[in-house]
């Protein structure tokens, strides 16, 4: 499974829209699954059989609402020891689409 997480310092709370726009600007193309005030789910859209069992999934949510903090999560079931693989472009593109990020990837 690979994994990527870190948190943005957003300067307002409009966490939700600053997501969107990100994961929307974005390739591959993703489809917003759940969406509420607290978080975001989205997955990528299918584009191949062979790709079906690992799409990609980002999700955002708060991670501290006072201090402004949102968490984003890329996750997919893809081999994390594999260099270049599409979890880690994702991440990669979304670190540098959203503001003020403080990057700590983690690995499992």
């Amino acid at each position: 499974m690979a994994f990527h997480s870190w948190i943005s310092t957003l300067e307002d709370n409009c966490y939700l829209e600053s997501a969107v726009k990100a994961i929307n600007a974005i390739k591959p193309a993703f489809t917003i699954v759940q969406s509420n005030k607290e978080v975001i789910y989205t997955i990528e859209k299918e584009c191949s059989a062979a790709q079906a069992a690992s799409r990609v999934r980002v999700i955002a949510r708060w991670a501290n609402k006072a201090s402004k903090e949102m968490l984003m999560e890329v996750i997919s079931e893809e081999s994390m020891l594999k260099k270049g693989m599409r979890c880690e472009t994702v991440a990669t593109e979304l670190k540098e689409h959203l503001p003020a990020f403080q990057c700590n990837a983690s690995k499992d």
